[in-house]
């Protein structure tokens, strides 16, 4: 599955430590969206403009890490049309079911509503739990 990251995910620190391992991505730009910022939280809603990211390939494991990243239920995947160097592609992005109450719209150089050292430790509770229950899942295998 193709997928568009327009927030935290396009930094490859933090994409490649969600998945688990190296991932390479493009640049891509998304248009009829814009990416607005509310509740500590980017996503997109549909607009006139466009937000640039990039896209990458994603396996069913790394969308597993990826829903834990993204706090599935609070955004889902949702198909999209992008613009990369070879030509229009099909894609997903994760997007809130509802837009914040309160937002504003952001540009594109906004890649996270809070400080990296946030989101770094956010990585080691969320993704450090995650692997702990992935090697109890294969102990249990054995």
């Amino acid at each position: 599955m193709l997928i568009f990251a327009y927030g935290t995910l396009v930094l490859p620190v933090v994409r490649d430590r969600v998945l688990g391992h190296p991932v390479p991505a493009e640049d891509a730009v998304l248009h009829g969206y814009s990416k607005v910022c509310g509740w500590d939280y980017l996503t997109l809603i549909p607009s006139d403009g466009s937000v640039t990211g990039v896209v990458f390939e994603a396996d069913e494991d790394d969308v597993s890490r990826m829903d834990a990243w993204e706090e599935v239920p609070v955004y889902s995947l949702v198909p999209v049309t992008v613009e990369t160097s070879v030509g229009p592609r099909e894609a997903h992005a994760y997007v809130m079911g509802e837009p914040p109450e309160h937002y504003e719209v952001v540009d594109d150089s906004c890649l996270a509503a809070i400080p990296i050292k946030e989101i770094m430790e956010d990585l080691d509770r969320i993704m450090g739990r995650r692997r702990s229950s992935d090697q109890r899942a294969v102990g249990q295998q054995r």
